[in-house]
């Protein structure tokens, strides 16, 4: 892992007590993957899903107009900065600012 964006309800201030916590790390590699845990916080246990992705794949799902993934890197927050991660977000706010209404991929391009 050498990049964190902190994305989804939460980290846009809209979370509530059915919100988990959701992270884009970038990772070396050709693999992706997700991990699933809770954290304490406050004395409450808090879900966090972390999507592991090469930039290449997050680069092709921007160019897919994957939907989840263009909101999640334009409305998300760089907390482990790397240019790779700073080139998706421009990426992403610009296709997002773009107007066009991205769709959602068919679930078999999903990951487990």
């Amino acid at each position: 892992m050498y990049a964190a964006l902190w994305c989804g309800s939460a980290s846009r201030g809209e979370a509530n007590e059915y919100s988990d916590l959701d992270i884009h790390v970038l990772v070396t590699g050709n693999e992706r993957w997700r991990s699933h845990f809770t954290v304490q916080v406050n004395g409450q246990a808090v879900p966090v899903e972390v999507f592991h992705n090469p930039a290449g794949q997050i680069m092709a799902l921007l160019a897919q107009e994957d939907g989840a993934t263009t909101a999640m890197y334009a409305h998300g927050r760089a907390v482990l900065p790397h240019p790779d991660l700073n080139k998706l977000i421009l990426e992403a706010r610009a296709r997002y600012a773009s107007g066009r209404t991205p769709v959602l991929l068919p679930a078999s391009s999903a990951l487990p």
